[in-house]
């Protein structure tokens, strides 16, 4: 009878895999230590680079996943650095073209414009000419209104 088992690629399931034995875990591991083939990171590193060079890649403070020294106190002239590299870093995407200023608010108008092409032409049709939504032009001339009246 066919059972829909799901199995690994060394052809066991979760349950029989025999790394799941401690016992096996460690006559493996014991076999691989008496070959000479077990090894971790740190120790390929230093045959590969030598031990002071590996305890300087293994230590690496102050980068640790993106942390960047978080926490620690930064001094004027570091903060002023700081600014310096991210204005330097618009102002190159800028002069590539890359950089696109983020739109916002529209400039300001005059309180009499908005006031005048209110009376001439409506709202609906104000907001078309201001380029403004009905709901900001409604804001802004009642807004125009009551400064004037004061």
């Amino acid at each position: 009878m066919f059972e829909n088992v799901i199995r690994n690629s060394s052809g066991y399931t979760s349950e029989e895999n025999p790394m799941r034995n401690p016992e096996v875990a460690a006559r493996m591991v014991a076999t691989k230590i008496a070959e000479g083939t077990l090894s971790n990171p740190y120790k390929n590193t230093v045959e590969k680079y030598g031990v002071e060079i590996a305890r300087k890649l293994n230590s690496r403070p102050g980068n640790r996943f993106g942390a960047g020294n978080k926490g620690s106190i930064k001094t004027n002239d570091h903060k002023n650095k700081i600014a310096a590299s991210i204005s330097k870093m618009y102002t190159n995407k800028k002069e590539s073209g890359e950089y696109v200023a983020p739109t916002g608010r529209h400039r300001a108008l005059d309180y009499s414009i908005i006031i005048a092409t209110v009376k001439q032409l409506g709202f609906k049709d104000a907001a078309k000419e201001l380029n403004l939504s009905v709901a900001s032009l409604k804001g802004r001339y009642y807004n125009a209104v009551k400064v004037q009246d004061k």
